[in-house]
């Protein structure tokens, strides 16, 4: 169905045409092609994105088959693909009557409506033409988008199993199947699916990597490292399974045999940045901090964008009290994202950790900006000014935490314990018997971060009336 007509680029036909053609423009002479052959040409520079010559081609063709359907529909396509969909369908409507047993020409119509967001007058074309060639993978993969586009989840999971049934190695169908089955949580009826496929072609590398990974998805890891397995056996060189697999035994805290499943993909593949890093992370996991570095630099080696490994570098070395050198890493994962709000509140931990109180506390004011209803920030914050003596701007920013989280017991506790320091007693009681209403348990909150408060009769007496 509307097939690229466009031969390959060593082609000898289609560069005689090309050079015919571009040699008619360029000496302004009147050339014949037929019909056939302009199809070529407006192909040929319509992939290759020449906006100029395919509008001359097109002119031509008006002009040498003025009622030529398939350039017509040429044509179509054409204005489609520049946005101009309401012409599109305005010249298709123009040619209708001598199109209708035309495929090419519905299903450019089809793909006009879906453009237009008519997506069910495309849906109803496209079942149509379904109906006609249950195996064209062009149609079957537009229903599929069309359905997807009116929240016709499951209709669209069909779809995509009839292309996958079709061409069972092809990686694309199967990651759309993937991430359809997690619209319509449709997991156990995934799993169906591709045991049955592999039941038919039990040697297929995709039905069981991607079963592997429909397994993870419902936390099954022993099964999911199964499935893994058998992929590798039939294709040793698939390096997805190894890492995939890799983390299914992560998952379980396995975390060295982790390790093993990404370096025996070694053999076959150099490691890419990212393999680097999960190895460096499932040695932090088994506390090999050392090995863990290592590996995220070879990680930076190999990609120094990669934000996450300068992050997690940062975090060790801060654990280790080399914060100084923390600090010059965690910079640098700001730099590739100063949005992210792990690395945002590091940044400000280690900067309050070596006394540059001034970063610190825009750093946490800007996490806080970013996500209101980041607590343990909120508290942080608040903390930082309060050790500053700013005890004012402390209680002012958990104020500020309340408009965002007006439920939220903690806050409450450690307000009534900086109210209380400012000597307001009778408001630091009131916020107090607000906390305890909110969430009694946490009244422990209050004498952790001020022992003091525990002396003091009248939190004792709220304290006992409350129980």
């Amino acid at each position: 169905m509307f097939e690229e007509s466009l031969n390959r680029e060593d082609d000898q036909h289609t560069k005689r045409l090309i050079s015919r053609f571009e040699q008619m423009i360029s000496q302004n002479e009147h050339v014949y092609f037929d019909s056939d052959d302009l199809e070529i040409i407006i192909d040929h520079y319509f992939y290759e994105d020449h906006k100029t010559n395919v509008f001359k081609a097109l002119e031509l063709s008006e002009k040498l088959f003025p009622f030529s359907v398939e350039l017509k529909i040429k044509k179509a396509q054409v204005l489609i693909s520049l946005e101009e969909v309401d012409t599109a369908i305005e010249l298709l409507n123009g040619i209708e009557p001598l199109a209708k047993n035309n495929d090419d020409f519905a299903f450019v119509l089809a793909v006009a409506h879906s453009k237009s967001k008519n997506h069910r007058k495309a849906i109803v074309i496209l079942e149509n033409l379904h109906e006609k060639d249950p195996e064209n993978d062009e149609v079957i993969s537009n229903l599929a988008n069309e359905y997807q586009y009116i929240n016709e989840h499951h209709k669209s999971s069909k779809m995509i199993e009839k292309l996958i049934s079709l061409d069972p190695e092809n990686d694309l169908y199967w990651y759309s199947y993937y991430l359809c089955g997690e619209l319509v949580n449709g997991t156990d009826e995934s799993i169906r699916f591709v045991k049955r496929l592999i039941s038919k072609d039990p040697y297929s590398i995709l039905a069981w990597f991607y079963l592997g990974v429909l397994f993870q998805k419902k936390e099954d890891h022993l099964k999911a490292i199964e499935a893994f397995d058998y992929a590798i056996l039939i294709d040793e060189k698939y390096i997805r399974s190894y890492t995939y697999k890799a983390e299914s035994l992560s998952e379980l805290g396995l975390y060295q045999k982790a390790i093993d499943s990404c370096e025996e993909s070694f053999e076959f593949e150099e490691p890419n940045c990212p393999l680097y890093y999960d190895i460096g992370e499932y040695h932090e996991k088994l506390d090999r901090l050392d090995k863990a570095l290592s590996f995220y630099y070879k990680a930076l080696r190999k990609d120094d964008q990669y934000a996450d490994a300068w992050y997690s570098i940062a975090l060790i070395l801060e654990s280790k009290g080399e914060n100084l050198e923390a600090l010059f890493h965690i910079k640098k994962a700001i730099e590739k994202d100063d949005k992210n709000l792990d690395y945002l509140y590091l940044y400000a931990t280690i900067h309050e950790k070596v006394g540059f109180v001034k970063e610190a506390i825009i750093a946490y004011k800007k996490v806080v900006e970013i996500d209101q209803n980041d607590l343990e920030s909120w508290l942080d914050y608040s903390n930082l000014l309060f050790k500053q003596e700013s005890v004012d701007e402390a209680i002012d920013s958990l104020y500020e935490a309340l408009e965002f989280n007006p439920e939220n017991a903690k806050i409450y506790y450690r307000l009534s314990a900086y109210i209380l320091e400012i000597g307001d007693e009778t408001k630091g009681l009131n916020v107090f018997k607000k906390a305890l209403s909110l969430n009694f348990d946490l009244h422990s909150e209050l004498f952790q971060f001020m022992p003091k408060v525990k002396e003091n009769e009248n939190i004792l007496f709220l304290l006992t009336n409350f129980k």
